[in-house]
């Protein structure tokens, strides 16, 4: 489809000489309105509700030493990741703001001494917070800087409250402390204070110059440990936690189609992930005290998770820099907390370390000179064809943390606009004339090209367990089952995943059904969409009548499986009974 999105005039082809007049010619802002209406019109009701992208908007922001260039502790490998999700459908803007001002190349485009506000913040879908402050030590000049305002927490936390997601991570000790020691939820699920707990009684991070450091470095290839075999192509392999009880998954952020990802980055000293001591306590800003983990729908707190677990090789030292050889052990690595089973809370995401994400650790350390095959460190994972493989899998940890913070709004906005594509495919008109919603709609799900592979969990998430909230008791997708799920125990989990995935199928069949049913007026359409008589391609608005749809196909779905289900019991029962 032509991308309409770009205004006119379109830029010169290649080979026009200069002074060309521009092609196509240049159209006032009225006669363009008018042909991007007539668009509109011409495409119908066909694509309209496709036609408008649902837009994801991230906001990263940075401290002290951490930059958006390319040198050893920059985030522009990261950003590259995340600007590279955007499509067309699913276009994914990525914003950069420092809170000091390091200076233009440092800052690459980001806005410079940024500072929290609600304002600001409400523009965006989801905020990544990598800060390395360092409290405990006194910098240079002997400045200690001050953690955020209180007017900044109160802004982050109505951020959050309001479903907006946050990933934060710091590294050893407190390095991040002023930053992310200071947001709900945030605070307490990653450790940031050192050497004494934290003001409202957070542990103590970890030591990053002892034997008790978390180093998680793996041996270099010449078989010696070393700082910086950071900057080389073996990873650390990590542990994925499962959830989910009788059907069960890894958590999201380490899904991919080939399983789990098992690796990340090594280093020689991380910080800590964790679950709080006690869920049921008030956090205080200023003169603020509030529940920091909201109830869930079982009426207890919703608590974190651990998604994975780090190892530590006994042994590992970088003598260079006097650290002295570790014991071995374990910690957890990657922390989340899902809002959104508490209501319309944001989801937020902690990590151990940033070095799991800045340059060093991802593409070589440039201090030992520029990138050579003959130095395999100045090339990080793009040394070889293995590292390269691992790499790709810690890119996709990073799209999932995107992707899994991404506000429920967002969610349902993709799933509906191509749900109404899907609902115009021939083989689907057949498979929905035949009444055959499972067959509709497992060839809808792998037509589905921007799920992820865990994005059927996530659609029995959005959609199946919020019309029947008992079957949390069995597929619950990112917890334990609870409760009378015991008497379930016989279920075996080959026969639940199988329920898991006919419900999907129905569920997603039962949609399309209902939205082939629709006819909508591209008239009412433009009426939701417009702002001032100019259309806004950039919001994410919610077209009710498809909304409406979804659900009373994703209702017809479950029971239509729940009638196949009796039909098939009784039929079973019945050739039992001739058996015998």
């Amino acid at each position: 489809m032509t991308d309409f999105v770009t205004p006119f005039p379109a830029p010169l082809p290649p080979g026009f000489p200069p002074g060309f007049p521009p092609f196509p010619p240049p159209v006032p802002p009225e006669e363009w309105l008018d042909l991007r209406r007539r668009h509109l019109d011409l495409i119908g009701k066909i694509r309209l509700p496709y036609y408008f992208g649902c837009r994801l908007k991230i906001l990263v922001v940075a401290d002290s030493f951490l930059y958006f260039n390319d040198e050893n502790f920059g985030l522009s490998e990261l950003v590259a990741t995340l600007r590279g999700m955007s499509t067309f459908m699913y276009p994914v803007t990525v914003d950069l703001a420092h809170r000091r001002n390091p200076g233009a190349a440092r800052l690459a485009g980001a806005a410079p001494n940024y500072t929290f506000t609600y304002d600001h913040l409400k523009q965006y879908h989801q905020v990544w917070l990598f800060a390395a402050d360092y409290p405990s030590r006194t910098p240079p000049g002997g400045v200690v800087p001050p953690p955020i305002t209180d007017t900044e927490r109160r802004a982050l936390r109505r951020f959050m409250d309001e479903g907006g997601g946050v990933f934060a991570t710091g590294d050893h000790e407190d390095l991040g402390a002023t930053v992310g020691g200071y947001i709900p939820r945030v605070r307490n699920m990653r450790q940031w204070f050192f050497p004494a707990v934290g003001p409202q009684g957070e542990p103590v991070a970890p030591h990053g110059g002892n034997a008790t450091r978390h180093d998680t470095n793996r041996a270099g290839h010449d078989g010696m440990f070393s700082f910086n075999d950071q900057s080389d192509d073996i990873p650390q392999a990590i542990t994925p936690h499962y959830f989910g009880g009788l059907v069960q998954t890894v958590h999201p952020v380490l899904c991919t189609p080939s399983g789990p990802i098992r690796v990340l980055p090594d280093h020689a000293h991380e910080g800590r992930c964790v679950i709080p001591a006690n869920l049921a306590g008030n956090y205080t800003i200023g003169a603020d005290s509030f529940r920091e983990y909201p109830d869930g729908p079982d009426g207890s707190p919703v608590a974190p998770v651990i998604a994975a677990t780090a190892t530590m090789i006994a042994g590992a030292a970088a003598p260079e820099f006097g650290k002295p050889p570790v014991p071995g052990g374990s910690f957890g690595v990657i922390g989340a907390w899902d809002g959104n089973r508490a209501g319309a809370f944001g989801r937020v995401v902690v990590d151990a370390t940033w070095h799991h994400f800045i340059n060093v650790n991802l593409i070589g350390d440039r201090d030992l000179g520029p990138p050579a095959a003959a130095n395999p460190k100045t090339l990080g994972f793009l040394h070889t064809a293995a590292g390269q493989a691992h790499y790709e899998r810690i890119k996709t940890y990073f799209r999932n943390i995107a992707n899994w913070m991404t506000p429920r709004s967002v969610r349902r906005c993709r799933l509906h606009r191509h749900l109404w594509w899907l609902a115009r495919d021939g083989v689907l008109q057949e498979s929905l004339r035949g009444d055959e919603l499972a067959v509709a709609g497992r060839i809808a799900f792998h037509r589905l090209r921007w799920l992820g592979p865990c994005d059927r969990l996530s659609i029995l998430d959005d959609l199946v367990l919020e019309l029947k909230p008992d079957l949390r008791r069995l597929i619950d997708p990112w917890a334990p089952v609870k409760g009378d799920g015991r008497r379930l125990a016989g279920l075996q989990t080959r026969d639940a995943q199988q329920l898991a995935d006919d419900l999907v199928a129905h569920v997603l069949g039962g949609a399309v059904l209902e939205i082939s049913r629709l006819d909508l007026d591209p008239a009412d359409l433009l009426a939701q969409a417009g702002k001032k008589g100019k259309v806004n391609l950039e919001e994410n608005f919610e077209v009710k009548a498809l909304s409406k749809a979804v659900e009373a196909g994703a209702r017809a779905g479950v029971q239509d499986l729940a009638a196949r289900i009796k039909a098939q019991a009784a039929a079973l029962k019945g050739v039992s009974a001739l058996l015998e």
